[in-house]
């Protein structure tokens, strides 16, 4: 326990450090990362081996970025249809992972495994996003989501009085949703964007002075500006949204110039493919694909 007290503090300090790094020293951490992936991916994982030698090539061939268009991206529908050790690395005890669902949003949910080091480095980018949107170690933290999600109690954590979190369900009423916001008095809050507003419809119906929270974070739902204001108008605190995914945690974030969203590049690359299977340049549409660098079960 003591060699998580540091080695925690440690990881996410060397995350706040990252993204000051000029793109070049980012991108060769990403490729850095992808090739030890693709090795894992190729000499452990069925699934991949077959996938790899259909289309002819080997983990050599795949040393930048730009040649993951060599590789057939893998749909979801794909993963669905398999039996789970075909995707499983070879040295992975499924027992031992935790298993997460999709919300089925767009079709049949898919489940997904998390080994430890999954688990602390998602739970590491979510601290980083956070801490730098003026997050303190003291808040308290409540969080509207699905029960199923991924984050574990850090007991540690709340013996000192840090981090301290709250998960209230999203298949709760809402009403129940805010009398335990109200019971917990939580500095942040977080949530689908839809519970949210709902949330404060809810709030401004009943004409509850709640005790603000300094920030909120939304995510599922893409909000409409009319949401935002009114979300943000009615708890008074500024809204901070991020884009993520159960399949691979964080892909980006927004911080307060709200001026687009930061990609998490030490943990996803994200590329947008046309039709034509080639990347897209500036201007032109493309279907985004994602490979999760931190995906190792």
């Amino acid at each position: 326990m003591p060699l998580n007290l540091i080695l925690y503090p440690y990881r996410l300090y060397k995350l706040r450090r990252n993204q000051w790094q000029c793109s070049s020293k980012l991108k060769d951490l990403q490729v850095k990362k992808l090739r030890v992936l693709i090795q894992h991916a190729y000499y452990k994982v069925d699934y991949y081996r077959r996938l790899f030698d259909r289309a002819g090539i080997k983990p050599k061939d795949i040393e930048t970025i730009q040649d993951l268009v060599k590789i057939p991206i893998t749909a979801r529908k794909e993963l669905q249809s398999l039996p789970k050790r075909a995707v499983i690395a070879k040295d992975v005890d499924l027992n031992s992972c935790l298993n997460l669902r999709t919300s089925g949003s767009t079709g049949m949910p898919l489940d997904i495994f998390l080994g430890n080091r999954e688990i602390i480095s998602r739970w590491l980018f979510y601290r980083r996003m956070y801490f730098e949107n003026d997050c303190r170690l003291t808040d308290k933290i409540a969080t509207i989501t699905s029960l199923r999600d991924f984050r574990r109690s850090k007991k540690w954590f709340r013996y000192l009085r840090i981090s301290q979190e709250k998960y209230i369900s999203i298949f709760e009423k809402t009403k129940d949703q805010l009398n335990s916001i109200l019971e917990y008095k939580p500095q942040i809050i977080g949530g689908f964007a839809l519970s949210l507003k709902n949330l404060a419809i809810e709030i401004k119906k009943k004409r509850i002075k709640i005790i603000n929270p300094r920030i909120i974070f939304t995510t599922a739902e893409l909000m409409i500006q009319q949401d935002r204001k009114f979300i943000s108008s009615v708890f008074q605190a500024d809204i901070i949204d991020y884009y993520c995914t159960n399949e691979c945690g964080i892909i980006a974030w927004e911080c307060k110039e709200h001026s687009g969203y930061h990609i998490n590049s030490e943990n996803v690359i994200v590329e947008f493919i046309k039709e034509d299977g080639m990347h897209a340049q500036d201007g032109e549409a493309g279907e985004i694909v994602i490979t999760s660098l931190n995906s190792y079960a």
